[in-house]
């Protein structure tokens, strides 16, 4: 007699996996469609340019952390699917891309395997840049007019998330004058027909941070001097201090005049409130009162009178000791530095004539 209890158990095996089959296909169907509205639904409606960064390497699963972290996902574990179910992975590169909330998984994708290429230019920010000499340079790539651009830092825009930054006092000469110092020059990548003001502004408040508030953390913590000091100093560095090797020692002699009570007697500071820093700075001028004068005013001005680089910024941070308590700028390109009145006024007889 043949016993049915193999038969049965089999049978039993057979429906078990048929079912487990069944339910992991009604899931995995029910997870694709729920990931499917997921990957198609953007984090934000807004446009906003974000700068993102790839190393040689990167696993998926660390890519997506990264996107999740900087906001540009819904989920990191979806983009890892998403990526693996459609047999990406290899094909993510490294590099610096620029993304937006507003881009839906898929299209990121896109644009990180190379199969979307973006309208990406680059733009450099030259060192010392004002607010204004950086309106101008967005209307000049066709980027942006000056009007938008003024606009945007005097008020149309909210950069209150970069705790850093002084607040606006009425002895400032120009509403944006906050701004100035912390726009960091520098290369940016960008999207000309996504391309924003407020988003290329926060990228360079946010290269500030990372560059110069969190990057010389220690400095600024061994400084005597505050942030907005260290800022202003280095943005009169920047428009004073030509050529480049003699700017610590310019530092040094500034900062010697400020912890003494004497005027920096600047020319560039004078320039800054120009309708034209270019044109010639007048008597009157020089006679005047208002705060950028430093001819006449003691200390440092209300705010930075550019956007200063990495260098000067270090270069007020370590200024170098000199017997020095004035220098000029001679037509030669050279910088002549004297220690005492007398003598700076034999040098600008000898190469100001």
């Amino acid at each position: 007699m043949k016993s049915t209890t193999g038969k049965i158990t089999l049978g039993i095996g057979i429906l078990l996996v048929v079912g487990f089959l069944f339910r992991s296909s009604l899931w995995g169907a029910y997870i694709d469609t729920t990931m499917g509205h997921l990957l198609d639904t953007p984090v934000s409606e807004q446009r906003k340019n974000t700068s993102f960064t790839i190393a040689p390497g990167s696993s998926v699963g660390a890519i997506a952390n990264q996107l999740s972290q900087a906001g540009l996902i819904q989920s990191d574990e979806l983009f890892v699917r998403y990526v693996e179910k459609n047999n990406l992975s290899s094909l993510l590169q490294s590099g610096k891309f620029i993304l937006s909330p507003n881009m839906t998984t898929p299209t990121i994708v896109g644009y990180l395997t190379g199969s979307i290429t973006p309208d990406q230019v680059s733009i450099t920010i030259p060192e010392g840049y004002t607010v204004r000499e950086l309106a101008a340079f967005l209307e000049e790539k066709g980027l942006a007019s000056e009007k938008e651009t003024l606009a945007c830092v005097d008020g149309d825009c909210d950069f209150s998330a970069f705790t850093f930054l002084p607040t606006q006092t009425a002895d400032m000469h120009f509403q944006h004058s906050y701004l100035e110092g912390y726009l960091f020059p520098d290369t940016y990548y960008i999207d000309k027909d996504t391309f924003q003001v407020e988003g290329l502004l926060d990228r360079m408040l946010e290269n500030f941070r990372q560059r110069v508030v969190l990057g010389l953390a220690n400095q600024l913590a061994d400084s005597k001097y505050t942030l907005s000091e260290i800022i202003i100093m280095a943005s009169i560095l920047e428009k004073e201090s030509r050529p480049r090797d003699g700017r610590d020692v310019v530092a040094g002699l500034l900062w010697k005049r400020i912890e003494n009570n004497v005027q920096l007697a600047t020319d560039a500071t004078n320039r800054y409130i120009k309708d034209n820093p270019k044109d010639d700075i007048y008597m009157k001028e020089l006679l005047s009162s208002n705060p950028y004068n430093t001819r006449k005013q003691k200390g440092l001005t209300p705010s930075a009178i550019s956007n200063p680089g990495l260098s000067s910024i270090t270069a007020a941070f370590t200024p170098k000791d000199s017997p020095y308590w004035y220098y000029l700028h001679a037509g030669d390109g050279q910088i002549y530095f004297s220690s005492t009145e007398a003598e700076h006024e034999r040098t600008k007889n000898t190469y100001l004539r």
